[in-house]
């Protein structure tokens, strides 16, 4: 007698905050080179991650990074990164996305958050 087990592997869920001293959802230039205190952090994601894939979007140029830890982490940025938003009022928006990838190469959907950047007068705004 022979028996056939199937085991599933959990299905890739991203999940993620973004975060600072502002808030969630909230960052803020720090310097004059354009760094910002963002901190991204995708530990609850679900299912079997081999590489979380990030892009921050702002106006229209994308920053991505490829992490193989979901732990939390502030992406480096610059102003030529940051320069490309429309400033409201002091602050700039900004998209976060994540996406997951297990080790046989299936994607996840897309996880979106909008974030408020605020500029402090750095980098042109």
């Amino acid at each position: 007698m022979s028996t056939t087990l199937t085991i599933l592997a959990p299905p890739l869920e991203p999940r993620f905050t973004v975060s600072s001293n502002l808030g969630s959802d909230a960052c803020s230039i720090v310097n004059v080179r354009g760094e910002f205190d963002c901190v991204l952090d995708a530990s609850t994601s679900g299912g079997f991650i081999a590489t979380y894939h990030w892009t921050i979007t702002a106006g229209s140029t994308d920053l991505k990074v490829d992490r193989s830890d979901g732990g939390p982490f502030t992406p480096a940025a610059e102003c030529a990164f940051l320069a490309g938003g429309s400033q409201n009022d002091g602050k700039v928006s900004m998209t976060v996305t994540l996406r997951l990838e297990d080790r046989q190469g299936n994607l996840s959907s897309n996880e979106r958050h909008t974030v408020t950047l605020v500029t402090n007068h750095f980098c042109g705004y």
